[in-house]
């Protein structure tokens, strides 16, 4: 860049990794770029890149240029599918429904205002980019989707296949919510049918309440792993329980490069439609209790699809070559 680029993100979302990690490796791979979470640390005139939705309306509002949003996800898509996926599983957790509800009521004018404001909307995901292309008749939306750091071929063992699931996850903000489902659904029920079952949990953002939960439904907790070579090497089995179907999974990505086979919740599998062969998916108990059989009975097969996945971030998911692309698209607008 020959200007300086402040890269935007409000001081909530500031916090969370899915905005964070992207960010930093702007800053690593963009010249002259900055993050702020204050818009008062630069001037409307400056070259400046709003992260998520917040942030994007924030911008608006000081009258700043409406070039380029990087929204990450469609927010009206991961409230839709979060309602959607409440109301199909239980009663016991339709209570969780109405504060989405809320949401989507709050956010579908904002979404709209900011796909008509901004020349072009970034996400991460093409299934988001599908969704919001269909939804508003408009050309103006790309894709940039995350990385991933590889990790050496030494970190990765072999292990004997011991009915171990792996959960990764940031456990701040409710994220809780993310897996109670399965945590009281499925869980007891698998624990009957494989009794050598265990699970595996690790992340950061974890308080007590949070380490008490894991206490109470006997899960192992690692908390934040330095090394994710401790965590993934411990599991036999990443699985995804996220309500919501919008963006993309970076822990999927992680498994993926350290040749973990995951068994995902079909809509957490979407953007990942292209290596269907790479992966198992359930969209009920019966499917999930079946994957985890032939995981277990199927180690060639199962070996295989961990090839594919590790291949396939090896070449699509590339920081360098991803910041590059969505440093392309900026410099389209301002130079």
């Amino acid at each position: 860049m020959k200007k300086k680029l402040y890269v935007y993100i409000d001081p909530i979302n500031i916090k969370f990794p899915g905005f964070s990690i992207i960010a930093n490796r702007m800053v690593r791979y963009i010249p002259n770029c900055e993050i702020i979470d204050n818009l008062s640390k630069c001037n409307k005139s400056d070259w400046i890149l709003p992260m998520g939705i917040v942030a994007g309306l924030n911008l608006l509002k000081e009258g700043g240029h409406c070039n380029t949003i990087f929204l990450v996800d469609a927010l009206t898509l991961g409230f839709k599918s979060t309602i959607k996926f409440s109301w199909k599983y239980s009663s016991i957790f339709k209570k969780s429904c109405i504060f989405d509800v809320l949401r989507l009521i709050k956010y579908i004018p904002i979404e709209r205002k900011i796909v008509e404001k901004y020349k072009k909307i970034i996400v991460v995901s093409s299934h988001d980019q599908k969704y919001l292309e269909r939804k508003y008749k408009k050309a103006n939306f790309y894709t940039v989707t995350n990385g991933v750091v590889l990790p050496s071929e030494d970190c990765i063992k072999e292990k004997q296949f011991g009915y171990t699931l792996g959960i990764l996850h940031y456990w701040g903000c409710g994220a809780l919510i993310e897996i109670d489902w399965f945590v009281k659904s499925y869980l007891p029920k698998l624990r009957l049918k494989y009794p050598q079952l265990k699970v595996i949990a690790a992340g950061r953002g974890a308080d007590n309440t949070v380490k008490e939960y894991f206490d109470r439904n006997r899960i192992i907790f690692l908390g934040e792993v330095e090394n994710l070579c401790d965590f993934f090497n411990s599991i036999d089995i990443y699985i995804t329980t996220v309500r919501k179907e919008c963006g993309i999974l970076n822990k999927v990505l992680d498994a993926f490069a350290y040749k973990k086979i995951v068994l995902g919740l079909d809509h957490n599998m979407y953007p990942f439609s292209s290596i269907k062969d790479a992966y198992l998916t359930y969209h009920n108990y019966q499917e999930c209790e079946d994957a985890i059989k032939y995981i277990a009975n199927n180690s060639q097969e199962i070996r295989q699809k961990t090839l594919i996945a590790y291949r396939y971030v090896q070449e699509q998911h590339n920081w360098e070559k991803n910041i590059k692309l969505l440093e392309q698209i900026i410099n389209n607008d301002y130079e």
